[in-house]
């Protein structure tokens, strides 16, 4: 038997209300039933500096351009010294002219937050190409405006909102991409090596495929909770 549909979020909405609401403006929130149900939001449109999450934009556009042939899982990618850049990662403990496929490079943009990996795809990609791509999705809060850990002589930053993590629940629903590339989205996710902030609030034994990011003064965290009923947080 098929567990009900949850289709009051109000018990949800207020507990999580009084987890954040010392916070202001500061902490926003967004919650997705998968099966369409429910769904809240605090401040969920509020575009915010992202940290690590833009990468799942970069995951967005990488994954349309496997599908359309543009670029290969198994295209290769050799180490510069020039590229690589300090914070989250392990690509720059690698000995220079190490080599990866894009597929391997993905995934630790993922699942290790890899920040060098990251700046290879937005260069392999493009920063035009991949703000068409937020864009295309109807993520109004999402910008990105350059590769990580390099200053930012425009004064842009990139952002995003809780809402946007949408791209989230399209991965879950196999619409993001195709359903292969959306798998391998999940299993990437599924791969996150973080095990701080949310899930260390979900119960044994659920499964949690997410993207975490943090910079100074910034904690995000947002995946898909294979619970019962699964959801987007």
């Amino acid at each position: 038997v098929s567990p009900a549909v949850i289709t009051d979020m109000s018990a949800a909405q207020a507990a999580v209300e009084s987890i954040v609401s010392n916070y202001g403006e500061n902490v926003a929130v967004s919650v997705r039933m998968l099966d369409g149900s429910g769904n809240f939001d605090i401040n969920g449109n509020e575009s915010m500096q992202s940290a690590s999450m833009i990468k799942l934009l970069v995951l967005a556009e990488y994954l349309d351009e496997l599908d359309s042939g543009l670029i290969a899982a198994d295209d290769s990618y050799e180490l510069a010294y020039a590229d690589v850049v300090g914070g989250s990662g392990t690509m720059q403990d690698d000995a220079v002219g190490t080599k990866y496929t894009l597929d391997e490079v993905a995934r630790r943009m993922i699942a290790v937050s890899d920040n060098v990996g990251t700046n290879v795809l937005i260069e392999r990609m493009g920063v035009e190409q991949i703000q068409a791509k937020a864009d295309e999705l109807g993520l109004a809060n999402t910008q990105i405006a350059h590769k990580l850990m390099i200053s930012a002589n425009d004064g842009k930053w990139n952002m995003i909102s809780a809402n946007d993590a949408r791209i989230l629940t399209r991965v879950a629903g196999g619409t993001l991409a195709s359903a292969d590339s959306c798998a391998r989205a999940e299993e990437y996710l599924l791969a996150q090596e973080d095990g701080e902030g949310l899930a260390q609030g979900l119960p044994d034994g659920v499964a949690f495929g997410h993207k975490t990011g943090t910079v100074d003064n910034i904690r995000h965290d947002g995946g898909i909770v294979y619970a019962e009923h699964p959801y987007v947080i």
